[in-house]
């Protein structure tokens, strides 16, 4: 389908490019470099920032007949090329003209989708625009300068579907939100480059998986075969699919999350975990009610009794990354451990850790793994303990038994240093 939808842009681009036609066809290539704070990473792991940071590569044709344009597009195509990520196919219905002497309103509807066979992604935005555009200035090949700024939103729409003898499945798993942002751009522009400079805010409310506030930036430059005008800025389209890398939730389990506590003295501790996406604990020792309030020993020992705090959840929405290792299970118990120590973990956590796991973890000929630290795993399970620790560490590792090993980035591991009084978790998330 993607192949399709490519040949059919081409082909329109080349047809409506001649001299005969009555409208005004303005074909182009867009290369920019771009960042968003908004990226489906950022929600797995504090330390990787790679779902839309970097080079992009967009084409299409703007069609013109004043004072109303179509455009069509191909977005996102260097990451479709090099990280076996989606291509995005963009149409875009709008109005352009000239308000006062070289002043500009643009207003437009857009729709945006990636057309994958098991993950689906759609996009609906509008935006309105006001450019203005200066005076030619000679030092610049009678080029114009222009500034604008846009406003608009964009409705994102995720699902899954998966084929079977009956049918499609689809929407298996959805997820559906809205921003609004603003955008404001600065460019150099003549009959055929436009150079760009583009900054603004994505706003992403009642949303628990993105920065509710973040900032974009785009550096690039624009080639075109005919006039700019209309003048027409392609940053705004940016935002139907900015964000989108694969997007696929799947629901897991916390599976047996261990919290070791050393303490520099004997002390009375109160153990809060908070979630704010209403997962439930299922299983706690010793039993959890609204908190645990323990005596602990510098050793770690707690009440006497336990060497850590042992809990389970209920279903966590999540969504699998290319970052990670993938292992064969000949090399998992002699790779994992070596990581967790890499990480920041002592001799006896890693012990309990594999004690358990090479017993209850699901057979299979390979295992995708996946760390999620710190800030990420707050965002699922808040953990508060008064008196507060000095330093803390927390990771979940996602596994997921594959037949085959996958091509996954490994990702930095970040320095923990042990100092004063110390918390440490270890927990993982399991595909079943």
């Amino acid at each position: 389908m993607k192949k399709i939808l490519l040949s059919i842009v081409i082909l329109i681009t080349l047809v409506l490019a001649g001299d005969k036609n009555p409208f005004i066809i303005n074909p182009f290539i867009d290369f920019s470099y771009d960042v968003s704070g908004n990226n489906s990473y950022d929600y797995l792991n504090d330390y990787t920032s790679e779902a839309r940071n970097g080079t992009n590569l967009s084409f299409g044709a703007n069609i013109y007949r004043k004072p109303l344009y179509f455009q069509v597009q191909v977005a996102n195509y260097l990451n479709y090329l090099r990280n076996d990520g989606d291509f995005f196919g963009i149409i875009k219905l709008g109005m352009n003209d000239e308000i006062y002497k070289n002043g500009y309103f643009d207003m437009n509807f857009s729709y945006t989708d990636n057309l994958s066979k098991y993950i689906h992604y759609s996009a609906y935005s509008g935006s309105v625009g006001y450019y203005q555009l200066f005076m030619p200035i000679d030092t610049l090949a009678s080029g114009y300068f222009s500034s604008g700024i846009n406003l608009g939103f964009v409705s994102h729409a995720y699902g899954a579907r998966y084929w079977n003898d009956l049918g499609w499945y689809q929407y298996y798993y959805s997820a559906n939100y809205t921003e609004m942002f603003i955008i404001a751009e600065f460019a150099w522009i003549n009959k055929y480059v436009r150079p760009y400079i583009a900054f603004g805010l994505q706003n992403m409310a009642n949303n628990d998986y993105y920065p509710r506030n973040s900032g974009f930036f785009s550096i690039g430059i624009q080639a075109h075969l005919n006039s700019v005008f209309p003048y027409l800025s392609s940053n705004q389209s940016k935002m139907t699919y900015y964000k989108h890398d694969n997007y696929r939730w799947i629901y897991v389990f916390a599976d047996k999350p261990n919290i070791y506590i050393y303490p520099e003295s004997k002390i009375q501790a109160k153990v809060t975990l908070i979630s704010n996406k209403g997962y439930d604990i299922t299983t706690s020792i010793p039993q959890y009610q609204n908190g645990w309030n323990v005596w602990v020993e510098p050793s770690g020992l707690i009440d006497n009794k336990y060497e850590y705090l042992f809990y389970e959840s209920s279903k966590i929405r999540y969504n699998p990354t290319k970052i990670g290792w993938s292992l064969p299970a000949s090399d998992l118990w002699q790779i994992l451990p070596q990581k967790m120590i890499e990480y920041g973990f002592n001799e006896k956590e890693i012990k309990d850790f594999v004690d358990y796991w090479q017993i209850h973890l699901t057979r299979s000929e390979y295992y995708d793994v996946t760390p999620v630290i710190n800030r990420t795993v707050d965002k699922e399970f808040k953990l508060i303990i008064d008196p507060k620790p000095t330093s803390v560490l927390r990771v979940w590792f996602y596994i997921n038994p594959t037949n085959c090993k996958n091509n996954l980035k490994p990702p930095s591991i970040p320095k923990f240093v042990r100092k004063g009084y110390t918390v440490v978790e270890w927990g993982v998330l399991l595909n079943r």
